[in-house]
């Protein structure tokens, strides 16, 4: 194992890593030893890799959705499909992973609920069933499908929701595989809203205890792997196979940005943080600057692995702060003093903020994200700008904010009329 190079981009940073092909090895998995003394795990990886920490792709539930064109590899007669998916709404039969016309295999929402399909074609049918549980709207699940040539299976967070029997071989097709929708057209049925990481296939039917395994992070056993994608790319419209298959795919129809396309989000598909009770598998949290972590990578065989590699330290670089995106909102409290409401996105190289009005400091350093102005006379205008402040680098300014305090007048008092009759 060797680091071939370290740096910063956006923000953050980078670390090249380097092993060489060991035989008899069908996997790696690199092992991260984080500054906090916990370890991180990247299973089944291909070498070189571009380290950086796991990400995973957000989709919009009307058109956007991955296309990885036919090969060989991906027209297996037995499979399991798996995926760890973050539903934010349950879009009519929302597809997470297909491939079809001509039908071959599926595995989707049902209906309009958390429920999972898991279906193949064989015999000139659709064989499969649907769970009588359903995963959680936003909550990271995994789900699985397998089919060994007689018995199918479904399964969420490792738990078999249902089966059914049928005798036979899953059909041939040329048709691309699909994440994300079953539709290319305008139609918005059939698409999945949410996030979707770590797909995964393979030519055989896992095991009950093998599905648990990888429900828990461990890969011990990735015999006939099809392909593997793990959305780490963070940026860019190409997702990497990582089954060494060469199954690489686009975020929407081609290599060009497109309104298919689904977002990144990265964990700290636009950048959008990930929910703080992540539970999916694989989740690697980015590396921070200035800091000490070291690693290793093991070769994976047939239900085998070898000895850890050399341990190769790294010291990260300070990266330049993010910069700040500030909102000003003007505001009324309950007795009706007006103030500004100053709030501010983070990142990991900031240690802290300061906050300039109308080009004077009046925060020196902060570490909170927010800031009530309440030195505010209801009316007039004012400016804003946040510095965010780094460890040995220039700081990085906001944009500067434009904002009029409310007036805050309170609402005229109820008129009391009177009538009184009288003659003229």
């Amino acid at each position: 194992l060797s680091l071939d190079n370290l740096y910063c981009k956006d923000n953050l940073p980078y670390a090249d890593l380097n092993w060489n092909k060991v035989a008899s090895a069908y996997s790696y998995n690199l092992y991260r030893a984080n500054p906090d003394a916990s370890q991180s795990i990247y299973s089944t990886r291909l070498s070189p890799l571009n380290e950086r920490g796991t990400a995973a792709l957000n989709f919009d539930g009307t058109n956007d959705y991955i296309n990885i064109p036919n090969s060989a590899s991906l027209n297996p007669k037995q499979i399991t499909m798996e995926a760890w998916i973050y539903p934010t709404a349950f879009v009519y039969y929302g597809n997470i992973i297909n491939k079809r016309s001509p039908e071959q295999y599926l595995l989707r929402l049902y209906s309009n609920t958390g429920r999972i399909q898991g279906y193949i074609y064989s015999g000139g049918g659709w064989r499969g069933c649907t769970t009588a549980t359903a995963a959680p709207l936003n909550q990271w699940s995994y789900v699985v499908q397998t089919f060994d040539g007689n018995i199918g299976r479904v399964y969420i967070n490792g738990v078999q929701g249902c089966t059914y029997s049928y005798a036979g071989e899953i059909n041939s097709g040329i048709n691309s595989l699909k994440i994300g929708t079953y539709y290319t057209s305008v139609t918005t049925n059939e698409r999945f809203k949410g996030a979707i990481d770590e797909v995964r296939i393979y030519g055989r039917a896992l095991d009950v205890s093998e599905i648990a395994q990888h429900f828990n992070n461990s890969y011990t056993n990735e015999a006939d792997l099809r392909g593997i994608w793990h959305f780490d790319e963070g940026s860019g419209q190409t997702l990497s196979d990582s089954s060494a298959l060469g199954n690489n795919g686009t975020l929407g129809p081609t290599v060009a940005s497109e309104t298919t396309d689904p977002s990144w989000q990265p964990d700290g598909p636009s950048w959008q943080p990930n929910p703080p009770t992540d539970r999916r598998a694989n989740k690697v949290s980015p590396l921070e600057g200035s800091k000490n972590y070291k690693y290793k990578v093991k070769a994976f065989g047939a239900d085998t692995e070898s000895t850890p590699s050399n341990e190769v330290p790294v010291d990260t670089p300070s990266c330049l702060p993010a910069k700040p995106d500030l909102v000003a909102t003007p505001k009324c409290d309950i007795n009706n003093n007006s103030y500004i409401q100053l709030s501010w996105s983070s990142d990991p190289n900031t240690v802290s903020w300061r906050i300039e009005k109308d080009g004077t400091t009046i925060i020196p350093a902060t570490t909170q994200t927010s800031y009530p102005d309440t030195d505010i006379t209801p009316g007039d205008h004012h400016t804003y700008e946040v510095f965010a402040a780094g460890v040995g680098v220039p700081s990085t300014p906001s944009d500067l904010i434009s904002v009029t305090a409310s007036l805050c007048t309170k609402d005229p008092s109820k008129p009391s009329v009177t009538a009184q009759a009288a003659c003229y």
